[in-house]
């Protein structure tokens, strides 16, 4: 009980900060917001609630089960999936990975390390490896993937994927990218049916990488 009070209580903090983030960002940057826009972000962030309160349930539900999820990796998973979320919603608009967001979302990913640290400094190694295993398969595979795809890929896709690795560390991190290429793949072949996009036409990744996140997330919770 304790643990679904905390963490409900993290999430509505997390689509507060969203929604302060996304009216500065598209008040300041963009013009007035008018009414219709407005709504769209109330949509937008509505859909962000039911999403994640979805992935707290199954994870208390789980960990009450399992007990194996602990209150911290039900705050890291549900911080990247935030994160993760705002950032789709960005990139499909404006072709574009905030700096911004990546930053924090990596004070964050810290900030959950030197937890860990204190609470069992005995596995340090371990602690602070993994993560940068992850982060360093994500970044290198995206930027193999940049230099191969011709500007279909960006930078601030491989910093995004540095970002995951570092969350879901060296065990996942494949996992998460295979997700990630298969919906991209699925959607593209979608649009390109419905001629939508054009063979050439450059798609937004974070969309996909949060659809690759969420179905990893999905699995690991379902195996535990």
């Amino acid at each position: 009980m304790v643990c679904g009070i905390i963490i409900t209580i993290y999430t509505l903090l997390l689509l507060v900060a969203s929604l302060l983030y996304v009216k500065k960002r598209y008040s300041i940057e963009k013009g007035a917001l008018t009414r219709t826009a407005f709504k769209a972000h109330w949509v937008l962030l509505a859909i962000t609630a039911a999403v994640l309160l979805l992935f707290v349930t199954l994870s208390i539900q789980y960990s009450l089960r399992n007990e194996l999820l602990k209150l911290p990796v039900l705050m890291r998973w549900t911080t990247l999936l935030w994160g993760l979320y705002l950032l789709a919603y960005i990139d499909y608009r404006e072709r574009l990975i905030p700096n911004f967001l990546i930053c924090v979302l990596l004070i964050a990913r810290v900030a959950f390390l030197g937890c860990n640290l204190i609470s069992d400094p005995e596995y340090w190694r371990s602690i602070l490896l993994y993560p940068l295993i992850g982060a360093g398969i994500g970044g290198v595979i995206l930027a193999v993937a940049m230099l191969l795809s011709r500007k279909g890929v960006g930078m601030g896709d491989v910093k995004l994927f540095i970002t995951i690795g570092a969350y879901v560390g060296s065990m996942e991190i494949i996992a998460t990218l295979f997700y990630t290429f298969v919906v991209s793949a699925v959607v593209g072949i979608v649009l390109l049916l419905m001629k939508k996009v054009k063979l050439r036409d450059s798609v937004p990744m974070a969309p996909f990488a949060f659809a690759g996140v969420a179905i990893e997330y999905a699995f690991m919770l379902i195996g535990g």
